[in-house]
């Protein structure tokens, strides 16, 4: 059977930083000034620090040119730069590791920023992905992968977008820390999902990669693998 991709969604827990950005072809950092609510940003070629509060801050890398928008993560930065790993689960078991692996990597240039996840799942013949409406609920019952931006650095407000391994587009306008949702936001985005086969076990992946005009600030990621939820920094659970 063919590997799956999911997408990652956003967390206001976790500090997305593109200045100071490290290029992929240029060591050269350059400082904005911004405050990072969180632990430092990671010293190049590290893309991920975290804190013992269990807050991260994440690097994304200026590449030169764009990758291919395909799900099948096969161009050579995949290579050179390291993923972001060890998501934390939300759901059923709150703060212990992921289940299922995932890796996620964040790159911008000059006009876009590009989010690519690659998901390991050992178990693809119980995989629900059946939804291909343009933002229908039910993209959220699948299995997916979700990106967030908090464009305004204030943990209240931000954009959502959320995917499938089929390449169905989800988005809204988060407002209010999720209390005034506009559902009916649309803008330009692409993805590409991907399924294939590894030669060693588990053996199905899904790859995704995802194409934004470029923002700013914070952002995490998110993965939902039937009644498992992930995160790269630890959620509070819904429940609790």
């Amino acid at each position: 059977m063919s590997t799956l991709l999911r997408l990652l969604a956003l967390s206001a827990l976790c500090a997305f930083v593109t200045t100071p950005a490290w290029s992929d072809d240029d060591d050269d950092v350059v400082d904005s000034g911004i405050v990072i609510l969180g632990p430092p940003a990671p010293v190049a070629p590290a893309v991920v620090s975290r804190d013992d509060q269990g807050r991260v801050t994440l690097r994304a890398v200026r590449i030169s040119e764009p990758i291919s928008i395909d799900g099948k993560l096969d161009d050579a930065v995949y290579d050179r730069v390291p993923a972001v790993s060890d998501f934390i689960q939300q759901e059923p078991d709150e703060g212990a590791l992921a289940t299922e692996k995932t890796e996620a990597w964040v790159f911008f240039d000059d006009n876009n920023i590009y989010v690519s996840a690659r998901c390991w799942d050992s178990h693809p013949e119980r995989m629900v992905v059946n939804e291909m409406r343009r933002d229908n609920r039910n993209i959220f019952q699948n299995e997916n992968f979700t990106v967030a931006f908090d464009t305004f650095y204030d943990r209240r407000n931000g954009f959502f977008f959320q995917t499938n391994p089929l390449g169905a587009l989800r988005d809204q306008a988060v407002g209010d820390e999720g209390q005034s949702n506009n559902n009916d936001w649309n803008t330009v985005w692409d993805v590409g999902a991907s399924l294939f086969l590894l030669p060693s076990p588990p053996p199905i992946v899904f790859g995704v990669s995802i194409d934004f005009r470029r923002p700013r600030h914070s952002w995490a990621c998110r993965r939902r693998c039937r009644r498992e939820t992930s995160s790269s920094s630890p959620t509070v659970s819904q429940r609790s």
